[in-house]
């Protein structure tokens, strides 16, 4: 999937495929014919966050971490970020802001 730059600033959900090593096993043990081939062999993961950047067709994503209060003072630094090649990248979902409504 082509990504535009137009991304950077939204929350949004991406779907992507992750190449990985499979333990499969086959009924067919001559010629493996039943094991999935091609892109569906690929793990595939969904995340939300903000896309932070898009810099020579790489996703930067990044998450929110929550700890609790006692833990706060060591990982209020800490950033998570999913770092994806746009070739990876089945779906993307641009969130919506949610309105809110006073009391």
């Amino acid at each position: 999937m082509k990504l535009s730059r137009s991304l950077i600033g939204q929350q949004v959900r991406i779907v992507w495929k992750d190449p990985r090593t499979a333990r499969l096993s086959s009924r067919f043990p001559d010629t493996h014919s039943d094991l999935p081939r091609g892109r569906a062999t690929l793990a595939t993961w969904t995340e939300w966050g903000y896309v932070e950047d898009i810099t020579e067709g790489v996703l930067h994503l990044r998450q929110g971490i929550a700890v609790d209060p006692p833990l706060e003072s060591n990982q209020q630094h800490e950033v998570i970020l999913s770092i994806v090649p746009e070739e990876l990248i089945e779906e993307i979902y641009i969130l919506g802001e949610i309105p809110v409504k006073s009391t």
